[in-house]
């Protein structure tokens, strides 16, 4: 799997049936997340890049500027309403689109559930058993 950023790319297993739903934490805490970047988009296209057009900039740089965070922000309120586990700016609209699961992982949302959730996530494998995983391969 490649690794880019917190974003580790498409998951290797083959379909989505142990992958267990978001619980109510984790879909209120991807809501909030949602909300929070697109109010922070709100707050700075009326100040900082408000300003861009005085300074002679072309009015659709602050929207080039805007639009990858508006993305961010609805994907995860997408992934809220949906209850979608992973990467939500990778996967959660692109499995409304292609009504199908696509399985992502990200790394902080992983550890983010990990602990609002408690013990309920049983998907990791447990480290001594990747380990002798690893070793009798």
């Amino acid at each position: 799997m490649k690794r880019i950023g917190c974003y580790r790319g498409l998951s290797d297993r083959p379909s989505s049936e142990a992958e267990v739903p978001l619980g109510g934490r984790g879909r209120a805490a991807r809501a909030i997340a949602g909300v929070l970047i697109i109010g922070g988009v709100g707050l700075l296209y009326l100040w900082p890049v408000a300003l861009l057009p005085d300074l002679g900039v072309p009015s659709f740089v602050a929207w080039g500027l805007a639009i990858p965070s508006l993305w961010l922000g609805v994907s995860h309120l997408v992934a809220a309403a949906t209850a979608y586990r992973g990467c939500p700016e990778v996967g959660a609209i692109a499995s409304l689109v292609l009504r199908r699961h696509v399985i992502t992982t990200c790394a902080p949302w992983e550890r983010l559930d990990r602990r609002i959730e408690g013990s309920r996530n049983d998907r990791e494998i447990p480290e001594q058993s990747a380990r002798s995983c690893l070793r009798s391969a």
